[in-house]
């Protein structure tokens, strides 16, 4: 399987998030030691949004 996406492409999506008319939308957030139930949540089909996985705690971020 390959892939019909362009460097162009690529660009494009790059400047929207860059300059705000798309935003994510994540529909849950887990932690590291969370990921099974985050695929458990993917597996399901019911998700909204990403699912964003955390590596490292959030006051550790600003270390």
């Amino acid at each position: 399987m390959g892939s019909n996406h362009t460097e162009e492409d690529l660009s494009f999506l790059v400047n929207l998030a860059a300059s705000g008319p798309y935003q994510a939308v994540i529909d849950r957030t887990y932690e590291l030691p969370e990921i099974a139930a985050a695929h458990r949540m993917v597996d399901t089909g019911r998700k909204r949004g990403d699912i964003v996985l955390r590596v490292s705690p959030v006051n550790d971020l600003n270390a």
